[in-house]
């Protein structure tokens, strides 16, 4: 990629252990002071990743690299390996130092569109249309350079009839490496 590139949007996964992380690590039940995870508990719990051709490091971990032009937009969503057990929110996003001007302000951005869903009831070649509502985080790529970002999770227990209940608010403090290329 180079800077004259027209601008593309990358999707950045924040895949998170949340079933083990909620095990072995308490959690704040306060989002104001959520638990802060070491570098090392941070990468044994959350990988971000993006499509490889937007890597510069081909070994994913907690924090990110990527390989961007000015104008793109990153687009992040957290999902846990155990969705159905736990599940985790990406509630804040808070510069921590480095180029403030790397990237936008990072804004919350609802996502509405309708999916391709499987009924249980249903043969598993009928697939039915339903509209599937979330929300992301997104920022714009302004410079090269690094941030450091203070992200803040939620893992949740989904409950029984949507009862989604809070099992701890955690932080970690990734950095994140833009380059042209």
């Amino acid at each position: 990629m180079t800077t004259s590139a027209a601008p593309q949007d990358i999707e950045v996964l924040i895949a998170v252990d949340a079933v083990t992380l909620s095990e072995e690590v308490h959690g704040s039940s306060n989002i104001a002071y959520p638990t802060m995870l070491t570098p090392a508990q941070a990468n044994k719990y959350i990988v971000m990743m993006a499509p490889r051709r937007f890597m510069k490091n081909p070994n994913p971990d907690s924090n990110l690299q990527l390989i961007a032009v000015t104008n793109d937009d990153i687009l992040w969503r957290a999902v846990s390996y155990a969705p159905i057990r736990n599940g985790v929110l990406l509630m804040a996003f808070n510069y921590a130092g480095g180029n403030q001007n790397v990237i936008s302000r990072p804004q919350l951005v609802p996502v509405y569109k309708y999916t391709k869903v499987q009924r249980v009831e249903d043969q598993p070649q009928n697939l039915t249309s339903e509209l599937y509502t979330d929300s992301r985080w997104q920022a714009t790529c302004k410079t090269e350079g690094y941030a450091n970002y203070n992200f803040t999770i939620a893992t949740t227990d989904p409950g029984n009839e949507g009862n989604t209940k809070v099992l701890g608010y955690y932080k970690w403090d990734p950095r994140i490496d833009i380059s042209f290329g």
